[in-house]
């Protein structure tokens, strides 16, 4: 059996409890002012929400008249000053009137980098730079790790002259928006024109942000400044894809400039153990043997898809080493395999070319042949006795002299004529050009 003690404390709470939450309306007199009281509390909140909504759609209207309605419907509401201000900037072009509207928006709510934006903005067109600065600052300490508020702002900062200021905050933009990031680049080399100074004060130390700088100067065709940012890349001690400096080196041949396309290949191919075997000594020809992979840009081999012709590379037959360029024709007319390999070479300067070649089956009207061909003109240098029939490895062995003027030849293989039918299947291995 429970205790007394145990059993009256509950007792006492719920005693209590009933005294606080039920208290009984005696009188008719109580009824009524406690029914007048709630009505009254119900008419003002929907008076309020009434006036929220129509003042938000009067707003919503975009039309001056009505926004300024709004704003003496609910005067604090800074969103509706903002607005005001932006229908006087845009709209009207009335900058003093805008200047008004975007302070008193920033009075009411001072942690709104949009506001502190616009209100700089209008205060720098309005000959207050001062103000505009001191905005700005405000601005970024109301979203300090906002990317878009840092270009925004830098902007600002570029128009005021102040480009040390605009190239920290541009720099922010790069390395923490991946989408802004190029327009940041674009905007610092635009305000410096001097790739040192993007490359160490915007730029991240890392292979991806000079990348992007270099994509931005060779689309401006500054070859110059992009040859200093190649050399600031190489000079990363990290990580390159090869592939990632292709579009380099195809924009100097577009150029016209061999030599240096050729330097930059051989810089970035002697950068890692797992790409020096790209390079050949005195063997203009990259990976000639096959061993390596193809890497399909540079002036290393590359290789266009054809439905008609099987490019691969085959680890079961090899001359030497332990794989060789397999070429199989389906029996389409075919005047070209679709790989080739392009050659820095001298002007006016003689050559020797060797390879070993393999043929099964091949049948048609003009079999495959191992060409040289001027980088510019396409006219033969250099072609092979054509591989037809079934063969073992024959050995391919000649010479020819390069044009004068010329400073780029292409290796490839080719038919002639290749308006006939081809069937079978070829093997290359060990190709190599060298100056006589």
């Amino acid at each position: 059996m429970s205790s007394p003690a145990t059993n009256s404390r509950p007792r006492e709470i719920t005693a209590s409890r009933e005294r606080v939450w039920r208290r009984p309306l005696r009188s008719g007199g109580e009824r009524a002012r406690f029914l007048a009281l709630g009505l009254a509390l119900f008419l003002l909140y929907s008076a309020l929400t009434a006036g929220d909504y129509a003042s938000k759609v009067l707003a919503a209207t975009l039309r001056a008249s009505n926004v300024e309605l709004a704003v003496r419907m609910q005067p604090m509401n800074a969103a509706f000053h903002h607005l005001l201000g932006r229908l006087a900037f845009f709209e009207r072009q009335d900058f003093p009137a805008a200047l008004a509207h975007y302070r008193r928006a920033t009075q009411l709510n001072r942690y709104s980098a949009r506001y502190w934006l616009d209100l700089a903005n209008t205060q720098q067109i309005m000959g207050l730079p001062g103000e505009s600065r001191a905005s700005l600052a405000k601005a970024l300490a109301a979203d300090p790790t906002n990317p878009r508020v840092a270009s925004e702002a830098a902007n600002y900062y570029l128009v005021l002259g102040d480009i040390p200021a605009a190239l920290k905050l541009l720099g922010v933009t790069v390395r923490h928006s991946p989408g802004e990031a190029r327009n940041a680049v674009e905007l610092s080399w635009r305000a410096t024109q001097d790739p040192a100074v993007v490359m160490g004060q915007v730029l991240p130390q890392t292979p991806e942000g000079y990348l992007l700088l270099l994509q931005v100067l060779m689309e401006r065709q500054e070859t110059g400044a992009a040859a200093r940012v190649w050399d600031g890349l190489l000079s990363l001690d990290q990580a390159i894809a090869p592939e990632s400096g292709f579009p380099y080196i195809e924009y100097l041949l577009q150029q016209g400039e061999v030599a240096p396309a050729k330097a930059a290949w051989d810089r970035l191919m002697r950068r890692d153990d797992s790409t020096r075997g790209y390079l050949a000594g005195g063997n203009l020809v990259s990976n000639g043997g096959f061993e390596e992979e193809i890497l399909n840009g540079g002036f290393g081999w590359r290789y266009q898809s054809d439905p008609h012709v099987a490019l691969s590379i085959d680890g079961r037959e090899a001359y030497g080493g332990s794989r060789s360029l397999s070429i199989g024709f389906d029996g389409t007319p075919e005047k070209d395999a679709g790989i080739y390999q392009l050659l820095a070479i001298e002007p006016a300067t003689g050559y020797r070319i060797s390879a070993r070649m393999k043929c099964e089956a091949i049948e048609g009207a003009g079999g495959p042949q191992l060409a040289v061909l001027d980088g510019s003109s396409r006219k033969p240098l250099f072609l092979s006795a054509e591989c037809t029939g079934t063969r073992q490895w024959q050995a391919v062995t000649g010479e020819f002299r390069t044009e004068p003027g010329s400073r780029l030849v292409m290796l490839r293989v080719v038919r002639v004529p290749g308006r006939t039918l081809v069937r079978g299947r070829l093997w290359i291995d060990d190709i190599a050009v060298e100056r006589k």
